[in-house]
């Protein structure tokens, strides 16, 4: 079972490092379209909004927006933007912490990740 794994990782590697090298522009409002879209560490989950609502209603099905955070500490703003988003079809996830995401989410597999950039503390 590890061998095929590490296989899989490893083709998904190189398709990336060859996307990577191509001289086309990554269109990713595109790629979300069909692909199962995993925001991680999405903040006040606003891009992750910003995304669903561009895309067509069964398009947002396949996006699951994370937080660190959990609800209970959300602002209220990340609370609307949740709110929003599951109205929208999204699935939203909190006390997700990135270093452990293999605990959430196990076998599940995603055609796109983003994942923000960490909150350093330096605001």
């Amino acid at each position: 079972m590890y061998n095929f794994m590490f296989d899989q990782l490893f083709a998904a590697a190189l398709r990336l490092k060859h996307a990577l090298n191509t001289e086309e522009e990554f269109d990713f409002a595109g790629a979300a379209l069909t692909a199962q879209t995993l925001f991680v560490g999405e903040g006040n989950l606003s891009f992750a909004l910003c995304i669903a609502e561009k895309l067509d209603k069964l398009s947002r099905k396949t996006i699951c927006a994370t937080t660190f955070e959990l609800s209970e500490d959300w602002l209220d703003i990340t609370k609307t933007n949740a709110r929003k988003l599951v109205r929208l079809g999204c699935k939203v996830m909190d006390g997700v912490d990135a270093q452990k995401i293999d605990i959430q989410f196990g076998f599940a597999f995603f055609d796109l990740v983003v994942f923000q950039f960490p909150n350093v503390g330096s605001r």
